[in-house]
């Protein structure tokens, strides 16, 4: 994403495997000069319409590390939702059902 002339930060979607499913694995990230535009959460909704677009019917996924409080944010805002940790988990994982 530019902002500017500058580039702010990137993001998408790419599929994974992901517990016997196929997602979307949703991934952003904001330079820090730009934190706190929105600029991560408009990224991250533009993302997932993309992936939607392209293949409706996977859920959209983040998987990040459990104290990484501005990813889980990000995530939350842009309408994933923060799932029971397993005890094999080594990230915390937030996941949008398709059509929710």
């Amino acid at each position: 994403m530019l902002l500017g002339r500058r580039v702010a930060g990137f993001g998408g979607v790419q599929p994974k495997q992901w517990r016997d499913r196929r997602c979307w694995n949703l991934y952003y990230r904001v330079s820090p000069e730009f934190w706190g535009m929105g600029i991560a959460t408009e990224t991250a909704r533009a993302a997932i319409r993309a992936g939607a677009s392209a293949q409706p019917g996977w859920p959209v996924l983040v998987e990040t590390g459990p104290s990484n409080a501005a990813a889980i944010r990000v995530a939350e805002r842009a309408g994933l939702t923060r799932q029971p940790a397993r005890p094999d988990d080594k990230y915390a994982v937030l996941l949008l059902e398709p059509d929710a």
